[in-house]
Order: C-alpha cells, then structure tokens, then sequence
C-alpha cells in the first residue's frame, strides 16, 4: 500500500511495499514514487494513470514497476484520491500486486499454445476437432489437403457436407463415441473425394472424445494418416486440444474462519464470502455440516481433523466454481492445548485457472506424443534436439536428458550424417518427405526406421527447425537381409548341386536347377514351368498305374508324412524313358508348403545290377556246364562200356537241364529197311516212352543228311525253323525246342542224343545255351585211343502228326574238328 501527496512524494510506506520493491521505509518515505517506477514509463503514468485518475477519482490498471535492484516486473495498480473533511484532494493513495508470476504463467501458456499451433499446423498427419454436431471446429493443413479442400472451407460444416461419401461410415462411428466416450484406434477405411474422382485414397484413423470437467462428450478428436504409399499401419494416437482459458482479474483476497473442537465456527471474516453467498451471520455458530454441502463437507472434514489433532494441512479446493487455497492449522490456548482450528482461504481461481489449463494442454499434448507408436524428434535450426518422446529415446536406447541439447548427427555414421545435411537442407527449403534412414543406437547397433519429416516455422514464416514422426522398421529390414542372404545360399547351393532338384507349387513345377534342365534335355527352365511331373514321364509306370494320378498320390503323401520316396520312370523332352529314385520333401515358406523333389537317375545303377545278374547267370550255367562234363566224363572213366557211358549222358543232360525228353537213338542204315533204334531215355513221368525200332522214311531224310555231316542242330522254336518238311514232322510230335548232337563211334556207328521240350515247359533258349557247352565242342581227354564219340548233327526218331505255335530261333552248327574219348 502506497500514499502520496499532491506533489507525488510517498507519505505512506507499508511492509508489503518493503519486500515487494526492496527499499526500506526510510528511504522511500519522501522520495517521489517516480522511485518504483523505471524512467521510460514517466510519460506513460503520467498520461494513462494521472490524467484518469483525475477525472474518475479512482482508477485501475496494469503498469511496470522497478525493483531497488533495477529489476522489473508488471504490477496491477489501484488509486484512489485522498480527501480531506472538506472534500479537497490532498493526494493519492494506491495498492500494487506482482503479476510477474501471473505473466510468466501467460508467457509460457502462449509459447505453449505457439507449440500445439505449430504441431497442429506441421505435423505430418491429419488433424481436426469436431463438436458433439459432428461440426468442423479445427482443422490442419494436411487433413483439409486430403479431404481437397483448405481448413477455412471446413469451419462449421458437418462430416456429411465435407465428405458425402464416406459420412454413412462415420457417422456411425462418431455417434457411438460421443454416447459410449470410448475411443476408436486405427480404423482404416479406403475411398475417393468427389472433388477428385478416381483417386482413392487407403486412410487409417483414430478418434476419441473430447471431454469437459463434469466427463461429458463436448466433441471429438480425430487423427487422419494417409497410409496409401505405404500400406503399413502406422498407428498415430494425435490429440487436438481446445484451449479455452479463462484468466481471473479480480484482486487476489479471502477468508479467516475459526472453530471449535466440535468444528462449529465462532469467528468468521472477510470480503470472498459475499462473492460466495456466504456471510459471518450465516456461518457463526454453526458446525461445517450446517453450512456446507455433504459432498464439500466430506472433502474438507480430513483437513479440520487433522488440524484438531495438531497438523497444519495447506490444500486446494474448489467452492461454488471458485479455486482457494486453503492453510488449515491448530489453535491453541496459553498452555498450548489445542482448543480449535484455524482456516485461512485465499482465492487463487485466476492462478488455478492458469495452471489448470497448462497442465490440461500439456496433459493432452503429452498423450498424444507419448502414447504414440512413432517416436516424435524436433530439432531447431541447427539441428540440436529440442524434444524427443518416450518412443523415440526407447528407439534408441537413451533417455530424454541424454538427447535434449544433442545434434542429431550424434546418432548416425558418417554416411547418415551426409544424407541428413541434405535431408535439412530441403526442410529449410520447406520441403516435407518421407524416406528410409539407419541410426545408431547408444550399444552401437543399427536403427533403421521410416521418418516422416516436416520443417517448423515460426508466425512469421521464418525457418526454426524440423519434426519428424519415427517408426522403427529393424526388424523389418533385418528380416530382408537374412532373407536376401538365405536365398543367395539356397540359390548357390540349389544351383551348384550335381543333384537334380525342383520345386513344385500346388503340384506343378515352379522352379528348377541347372542339374535339373541337363537330366530332362531342357535349354531353358521355362520348358518345365507350370507342369506337373507326371507329364515328364511316359503315360504309364511298370506297374500299369498312369502317370498323372499315381504321381499325385505319390506328392499326397510326402504332404502327410513330411517326406516320401519311391521308385519312378521319367522321360526326357527327347520321348527317351530312364529309371529314377525320387526323394520328395516338403518345406514350409511362409505361411505356404511347397514341394522339394530330388531326382536320382539310375540308369547306370539299373546297368550295372543288369550286368551283374547277367554274370551271375553266365557264372551259374558255366557252373552246371562243368558239373554235367565232370559227371559224365567221372562215369565214362569208371566205364568201359559205351552202352553204360551213353545211358549216364542220357540221364544226366535230362537232369541237369530240366528237360522233357532227352533219348539216345543208333541208326541203322545196314538193315532193310534202315531203322532208328532209339535204346536209352530220360523223361517226364507222365509222357509215354518211345523206345524200340522205327523206319526211316523219306521224312527223315533231312535228319540223316544232318547226321552224317555231323552237324548240331538246335531249333529253339520249331515255328519258325526254316524247313519245312522237318518243322512238320516237329509240329506233329508237339515239339516246341529241339537240341540233336550226333555222335559217330571209332568203329563206324552214328548215333544221335536229341532232346525235346513240349510247349507247356520253359523253352530251350535255356536248354540250349547250356547245351552249347556240353554238347558243342568240349575238349576232353583229346589224346586218349580209345573208343571215340564224334559230335555229329542229328535228328531223333519223330512220330504222331499235331500243330504248335512256339516262337523259334534255329542254329546250326559245322561239325567240331575235335573229339570225345571214352575210357
């Protein structure tokens, strides 16, 4: 409180005064209250507060005050004029309140609403407000782009006059949330603009209601991304706050309420009561549960206890719309019992108003940055970080404290680095993109993320830095170089193979290596594409299945047992068939299987095992060639007579080949008329026996001659042997193969062993390629004098006419220079 005269020098001095300017009461009384005031606003008081105060007797107004120190700061200002009992004004007196508190509170509320304009305005997704009529309240540049308009065309208009096309689908959507006051997150929806048609347009977005004190829907807030190029979710959680701020200009002042232990009040005081309805006549005397509401009394009972029990409880608290701060401590009587309590209120509803606010807009603004899924960067003019969310140090393992006042060169390489000065060069030119970029994490790993940046500008368009919305995509990108690297492996290793493999996708060939193309005759992979691996085979397996289904069965159930392998019969683009061991696998990509088939030609393998059996057999029959000679040369040597030696070769060759027949017959030209004399068999038990006598007729001709040349004759099927007459007669006797071998004695007698097989016995292809060895010019015993049996061509005795059908291959054979001896 401040007193002048008329001349303007301080009269009255007080205490408020002292602390508030620093001058001590001795030195400011008498000084002219030009004092407190710094030199440039002389004028300024003496023309806006003097001239004023003159002509209304009072006056108030908000004016720059001087500390003792120099410092200054604003002060509100009441005067009013002195009178004297005659009416006379003898000068002025004042009250002065600091309001640097007060300003500095407005000062960071405005750069704080510079702040959230700024975001609004920049930030690199759709932003906009509507009322609880579905009404365009506020709307960013970005969003009205999209909706191919500007945000003034928006103000006041619905969702359905904006956007006719996609309101059906909103509509709904807005409604549930102003009745349910939940949120809806990452609601994607696809469409084209009127203004635009064509042009559709994939948009995700994430709305929430705006709620008032009493928790009442007042509109909805709505964040717009146009994900079209990158067809990724990316959820962006922005909050649009309504700054609505009230600020109190009334003189800060309160209350003094003292009570009882009964919590009566015995002494109330003060000028807010009236501005609350409330007067000492109606307070005194009575407890807080008389005076006030249940739901009050309930939130101020604690403090009153608690100031009873001897605490001192400073408290903020809301009465009929107006905020106080309230300083509830004990009263006590001379001995120091507690016998009451004291409340002092002070309406602060101007500051709490101010604060409320402030923290209100930095709530929502910390939502929206710190609940998104992006990390949010700024950067000023030269690159320094200004401000990161939580996302974003978690990106990159760091804290805030550890980023702010960081260029953000600081987490890159040297390559990053390069790129960035670029990347902030086209922000300074106002340029806003989006691109891939790799950071450094505080471990030294990599960051790759997707930015979305925008340059910040100030009111007056003036450069002042960068935002940029980060979404880390590492996994993402580490992913594709694993997956890059695994197929370059899988390529080298799939290509390099001498084994041949394909890939089948939904039983057709997709994809084939270089082993592959060689085994089938292929000169390029497009050759096999798109076909199933039946049609690479003949129509028909060994087993008479066809290909097509039997290979489907077989690719059914590699898919049931994971695996599978079998035997197959391929064939080349040139129609030529090969064996081949088929190993199929299937392998899961992705969320598909497809199949791995590995093909082993064996034709080789099938060769050699050919080859094998066909030495086995060659060993076999040598084997049984030289038991039968060994036999038959171990009788001749025990045996003088030629009656026992040619009746052990009968038997032993019937036995030894299986045969049905097998006789010996002399020829007796001599007698009249020449006969056979067929003297020794061997045959099956259920034919009838031939032995005894039997004329040579003119049919038999043709075996005589052969006899006498001494030539071997073996039909394998008489069929297809060449004469004719002899093939008849064969025919007749049901013969089906035929093996005679001549034998002429030292004393001049011809003989014949011939064999016979019938058409229901093996043939004697067999019979004859053992003969060959027994019968065909076997050297024994070469130089021994006695007895000699000469291999001579023969032809047995032939009776009974009938046909056969046998396939034949016939032989014949010269006479063999050497000879058989018997013992």
């Amino acid at each position: 409180m401040i007193s002048t005269d008329m001349n303007g020098s301080i009269t009255i001095w007080n205490q408020a005064c002292q602390k508030l300017y620093g001058y001590e009461k001795t030195e400011a009384i008498g000084q002219h209250v030009s004092l407190i005031y710094p030199p440039e606003q002389h004028e300024f008081l003496l023309e806006q507060v003097i001239k004023p105060l003159q002509e209304k007797g009072e006056h108030e107004i908000e004016v720059i005050t001087r500390h003792k120190s120099g410092e200054k700061f604003s002060s509100h200002l009441m005067l009013s004029l002195l009178k004297d009992k005659r009416g006379e004004v003898v000068g002025m007196i004042g009250s002065l309140t600091d309001l640097s508190i007060c300003k500095a509170l407005e000062q960071e509320l405005a750069q704080r609403q510079a702040l959230f304009d700024a975001f609004l305005k920049e930030a690199p997704a759709g932003l906009c407000i509507l009322d609880s009529q579905l009404r365009y309240v506020q709307i960013n540049q970005f969003l009205a782009e999209i909706n191919c308009l500007n945000p003034e065309e928006h103000i006041g208009k619905t969702v359905r006059e904006i956007l006719p096309n996609i309101a059906p689908i909103v509509e709904p959507l807005y409604e549930q949330i102003l009745r349910t006051k939940q949120p809806l997150i990452n609601i994607e929806m696809s469409g084209d603009n009127p203004r635009k048609p064509g042009f559709v347009r994939h948009l995700t977005g994430s709305y929430f209601p705006l709620l008032d004190k009493e928790g009442e829907a007042l509109g909805i807030g709505a964040v717009i991304i146009d994900i079209s190029d990158r067809k990724q979710a990316e959820a962006a959680l922005q909050k649009s706050e309504q700054l609505y701020r009230t600020m109190a200009s009334n003189f800060p002042n309160g209350a003094v309420m003292l009570f009882d232990r009964e919590m009566r009040f015995t002494l109330v005081e003060g000028r807010e009561l009236a501005a609350v309805g409330l007067s000492k006549e109606l307070m005194e005397g009575k407890t807080i549960w008389e005076v006030f509401e249940p739901d009050f009394c309930a939130a101020l009972e604690p403090n009153y206890r608690a100031a009873l029990a001897g605490e001192t409880v400073v408290t903020e608290f809301i009465y009929r719309e107006r905020v106080y701060l309230g300083y509830t401590l004990p009263v006590r009587n001379e001995r120091q019992e507690i016998i009451g309590g004291l409340l002092m209120t002070q309406n602060i509803t101007a500051r709490h108003l101010a604060e409320e606010a402030l923290r209100e807009s930095e709530e929502k603004y910390r939502c929206i940055v710190e609940t998104a899924d992006e990390g949010i960067w700024i950067v000023d003019t030269e690159g320094k970080t200004t401000f990161v969310n939580q996302k974003m140090t978690d990106m990159l393992g760091c804290t805030p404290e550890e980023m702010i006042g960081k260029s953000l060169f600081a987490f890159m390489d040297a390559e990053g680095m390069a790129l960035a000065q670029v990347s902030l060069e086209r922000r300074r030119e106002g340029i806003r993109e989006q691109h891939d970029f790799k950071f450094l994490r505080r471990d030294g790993s990599d960051l790759w993320a997707i930015l979305s940046t925008n340059p910040l500008s100030d009111k007056q368009g003036r450069y002042v830095g960068a935002l940029a919305m980060v979404a880390d995509i590492t996994a993402r990108k580490q992913t594709e170089a694993a997956l890059q690297q695994s197929e370059a492996k899988f390529r080298s290793l799939y290509e390099l193979t001498s084994l041949p493999v394909l890939m089948l996708y939904d039983n057709d060939i997709s994809d084939a290596n270089t082993a592959t193309l060689k085994l089938f005759g292929c000169t390029t992979a497009q050759q096999l594409y798109g076909k199933n691996p039946g049609q690479l085979s003949p129509p028909f397996q060994p087993n008479g299945r066809d290909s097509l289904s039997f290979i489907n069965e077989m690719m059914d159930l590699a898919f049931e047992r994971g695996n599978h392998r079998f035997d197959w019969v391929h064939q080349r683009l040139d129609g030529t068939d090969f064996p081949a061991e088929v190993v199929l696998t299937i392998i899961e990509v992705g969320n598909e299987k497809i199949i791995q088939a590995v093909i082993q030609d064996l034709t080789d393998r099938k060769l050699a095992e050919e080859t094998l059996v066909r030495s086995e057999q060659a060993l076999r029959q040598q084997a049984q060639r030289e038991l039968l000679l060994n036999q038959i040369a171990n009788q001749i040597r025990t045996s003088l007579d030629l009656d026992t030696i040619v009746e052990t070769a009968v038997q032993e060759i019937r036995n030894l080949m299986h045969l049905d027949w097998c006789i010996f017959t002399w020829y007796r030209p001599n007698t009249n008329p020449p006969l056979w004399d067929v003297t020794y068999e061997a045959k099956n038990a259920d034919l009838p026996s031939i032995l005894g006598t039997y004329p040579v007729d003119y049919k038999s001709s043709l075996a005589v001659r052969q006899i006498l040349r001494r030539e071997i004759l073996r039909i394998d099927d008489v069929s297809t042997f060449e004469d004719v007459e002899l093939r008849e007669l064969f025919q007749a006797s049901k013969f089906q193969s035929v093996l005679s071998l001549p034998i002429h004695t030292a004393s001049g007698e011809i003989g014949v062993i011939t064999c016979y097989q019938t058409p229901i016995h093996a043939t004697l292809e067999r019979i004859g390629s053992r003969t060959d060895a027994s019968g065909g010019g076997s050297n024994c015993d070469r130089d021994r004098p006695r007895r000699t049996l000469h291999p001579n061509p023969h032809s047995g005795p032939i009776s009974s006419s009938s046909n056969s059908t046998a396939r034949t291959n016939f032989t014949r054979a010269p006479t063999h220079p050497n000879s058989i001896n018997s013992k």
